[in-house]
Protein backbone atom coordinates (compact mmCIF):
# COMPACT_ATOMS: atom_id res chain seq x y z
CA UNK A 1 0.00 0.00 0.00
CA UNK A 2 2.67 2.63 1.02
CA UNK A 3 4.73 1.60 -2.22
CA UNK A 4 1.29 2.26 -4.25
CA UNK A 5 1.11 6.06 -2.25
CA UNK A 6 5.21 6.62 -2.94
CA UNK A 7 4.08 6.07 -6.74
CA UNK A 8 1.05 8.28 -6.85
CA UNK A 9 3.19 11.21 -5.00
CA UNK A 10 5.84 10.81 -7.30
CA UNK A 11 3.98 10.80 -10.73
CA UNK A 12 2.05 14.01 -8.77
CA UNK A 13 5.52 15.83 -8.38
CA UNK A 14 6.20 14.76 -12.23
CA UNK A 15 2.72 16.34 -13.21
CA UNK A 16 3.57 19.56 -10.69
CA UNK A 17 7.16 19.95 -12.33
CA UNK A 18 6.07 19.54 -15.80
CA UNK A 19 3.41 22.50 -15.35
CA UNK A 20 5.89 24.58 -14.15
CA UNK A 21 8.31 24.42 -17.10
CA UNK A 22 5.63 24.95 -18.88
CA UNK A 23 4.21 27.81 -17.61
CA UNK A 24 7.98 29.39 -17.19
CA UNK A 25 8.49 28.42 -20.93
CA UNK A 26 5.45 30.66 -22.13
CA UNK A 27 6.96 33.32 -19.67
CA UNK A 28 9.94 34.06 -21.15
CA UNK A 29 8.60 33.45 -24.94
CA UNK A 30 6.21 36.37 -23.94
CA UNK A 31 9.03 38.13 -22.54
CA UNK A 32 11.16 37.43 -25.82
CA UNK A 33 7.97 38.29 -27.66
CA UNK A 34 7.77 42.07 -26.08
CA UNK A 35 11.07 42.60 -26.38
CA UNK A 36 11.85 42.25 -22.66
CA UNK A 37 14.80 40.30 -22.69
CA UNK A 38 16.61 41.96 -19.37
CA UNK A 39 13.83 40.71 -17.33
CA UNK A 40 14.30 36.59 -18.41
CA UNK A 41 17.67 36.51 -16.20
CA UNK A 42 15.66 37.87 -13.84
CA UNK A 43 13.06 34.95 -14.03
CA UNK A 44 14.93 32.58 -14.26
CA UNK A 45 17.03 33.52 -11.12
CA UNK A 46 14.22 35.52 -8.57
CA UNK A 47 11.36 33.70 -7.59
CA UNK A 48 9.28 36.52 -6.61
CA UNK A 49 9.62 38.46 -9.36
CA UNK A 50 8.66 35.69 -11.29
CA UNK A 51 5.96 35.81 -9.57
CA UNK A 52 5.25 38.87 -10.29
CA UNK A 53 5.32 38.30 -14.07
CA UNK A 54 2.72 35.29 -13.55
CA UNK A 55 0.22 37.67 -12.77
CA UNK A 56 1.33 40.48 -15.32
CA UNK A 57 0.90 37.86 -18.26
CA UNK A 58 -1.69 36.05 -16.44
CA UNK A 59 -0.22 33.31 -16.18
CA UNK A 60 -1.42 30.81 -13.52
CA UNK A 61 0.81 29.77 -11.22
Amino acid sequence: MCKAIDEMVKAGERRGMEQGETQLGLLISRLFADGRTNDVQKVATDERIRKEFYREYGIAE
